[in-house]
């Protein structure tokens, strides 16, 4: 199967995955909440789990052959008046990461994103849309934001942003991150049952002696997770 035949095979199957009803996750308030990669305060978070064994269950959906212990990725939701905050926890068997600047991502007429170790996190709301794409590089886990306060069709509505901050840890091949996306930034107003369409898309590399040019004539190389669903802001304990 030619690359381009693919994106847009498994686009369509994301997109009519995406339109299903589930009920979204609970993320709960809290203000206490540090962003130094360690995850010791993250008990009781709201929490999605991505893992090859879990395809077509919670709202995943996977593309290409993964192995058992090919990786695996848990993600925790707080939220408080300040911003709202991912604790993630992310191993591995083989790392292939590169540091992807906005202005590089496009490859011809692909995502270079798709052919290295990174998580996409999307936030969407009608005529709203906010991504980072993070990676488990030590220097710094985000390696760009885009923003669109608009309709889809109309490209002028968006722009690169830096709103995020961000800590990572690695801790026996396991990177342990903490990210802030602040509601100022994100020009969004949070309160008690807001409620948001969340996706995630996981993509996982292990073709690492490969070029870039040659993983993308590979197919074999091509793997992803995916979770669409959405999130609601628990009440705040003020």
């Amino acid at each position: 199967m030619s690359i381009p035949k693919f994106f847009a095979l498994a686009c369509i199957f994301f997109i009519s995955f995406s339109t299903f009803s589930q009920s979204p996750v609970q993320i709960p308030y809290n203000r206490k909440v540090k962003v130094d990669g360690k995850l010791k305060e993250w008990e009781g978070a709201g929490e999605i789990i991505l893992h090859p064994d879990l395809e077509g269950k919670e709202r995943e959906r996977s593309y290409g052959t993964f192995g058992q212990d090919d990786l695996e990725v848990k993600l925790n939701f707080y939220w408080d008046e300040e911003a709202l905050y991912a604790g993630i926890s992310w191993s591995d068997d083989a790392w292939d990461t590169a540091v992807i600047p906005f202005d590089s991502a496009r490859w011809g007429r692909r995502d270079r994103m798709y052919f290295y170790d990174n998580l996409v996190i999307r936030l969407a709301m009608e005529n709203y849309f906010y991504g980072v794409w993070l990676a488990p590089i030590v220097s710094n886990a985000i390696q760009w934001e885009l923003l669109r306060l608009g309709p889809s069709s109309d490209p002028t509505t968006r722009e690169q942003i830096s709103a995020a901050t961000s800590s990572i840890k690695e801790i026996n091949d396991t990177f342990h991150i903490e990210v802030a996306l602040p509601w100022k930034d994100l020009q969004i107003t949070p309160s008690s049952g807001l409620e948001m369409d969340l996706r995630l898309i996981l993509p996982d590399m292990d073709c690492t002696e490969l070029t870039l040019p040659e993983k993308g004539n590979d197919p074999t190389c091509i793997k992803y997770l995916a979770w669409f669903g959405s999130l609601s802001l628990g009440p705040d304990s003020k």
